[in-house]
């Protein structure tokens, strides 16, 4: 009977450090967002294009992804811009036609095709941004 106590201790003890470091782990999937929705599944509408790009900036910050984005949605913007404009469309939704019912994973490698469809290296677009808001900061201090 001993023999049985020890073996539903050593059984018990078992469950408790696997339950333990499910919970554990569990913690650290929901913090780390894995169990949060995944932000390149989510398709962006005109209703939800804010909150998307916001979320968008906290998910993939520390990401080229996040600049093969950026690279898309400037291309789209500016060629349906444009487009729109001389077209005598005045219409600012014109600029997201291209943009609007795409998943943000979809944008992502259709600006990766983009960058290699205009020879542009993800470096040279990084630096590119770089200079824009060195620029952007210079313009602010002349004019505070």
């Amino acid at each position: 009977m001993n023999d049985t106590k020890k073996k539903t201790k050593v059984v018990i003890i078992v469950f408790l450090i696997i339950l333990v470091t499910i919970v554990v782990g569990g913690f650290f999937l929901i913090k780390k967002g894995i169990f949060l929705s995944n932000i390149r599944k989510e398709t962006i509408t005109a209703e939800n294009y804010e909150e998307i790009f916001n979320r968008i900036s906290e998910e993939l910050k520390d990401t080229d992804d996040i600049y093969y984005l950026s690279y898309s949605v400037m291309y789209y913007m500016m060629k349906d811009g444009i487009s729109s404009t001389l077209n005598g469309n005045e219409d600012e939704n014109a600029m997201y036609v291209n943009i609007y019912e795409k998943t943000v994973q979809q944008l992502i490698d259709e600006g990766k095709q983009f960058m290699i469809d205009n020879n542009v290296s993800i470096e040279e677009f990084k630096e590119n941004i770089k200079d824009l808001e060195n620029l952007d900061n210079n313009l602010n201090s002349y004019t505070e």
